[in-house]
């Protein structure tokens, strides 16, 4: 056994302030952005569930398979109502809580039950 020391060099450790920078324009919403998820997954997601409306006379087998993928887009339907309860999806409280209570309706979760407890702090 030997008493040798480690002589690796420390990893430098991240500057907070340069991170806060980084981060900071990505804090922001944005009108367009959100109307574009809005639009990039709800659309999809309905034409989904209209394939599979259509497949399942055929076929189990082809149904399952456009299940997954809409499973999918429910997680994004999730985070699109998660975003809004936290009230960062819009800059509007009222178009959050719109598209949250959609949401939440796809997503069989109650918007304002979750938007209460994560504006106070307990989620």
């Amino acid at each position: 056994m030997t008493n040798e020391t480690n002589t690796t060099p420390a990893t430098p450790q991240p500057d907070n302030a340069r991170w806060r920078e980084i981060v900071l324009k990505y804090q922001k919403p944005s009108t367009w952005r959100a109307l574009w998820q809005i639009i990039d997954t709800l659309i999809p997601y309905a034409a989904l569930w209209y394939l599979m409306y259509l497949c399942l006379p055929i076929s189990w087998w082809l149904v399952v398979p456009l299940a997954i993928v809409a499973g999918g887009l429910l997680v994004r339907v999730f985070i699109i109502f998660h975003d809004c309860g936290h009230g960062s999806f819009f800059k509007s409280g009222p178009a959050n809580d719109a598209v949250g209570f959609l949401a939440g309706i796809l997503t069989f979760t109650p918007y304002y039950h979750l938007a209460f407890l994560l504006h106070f702090g307990h989620l």
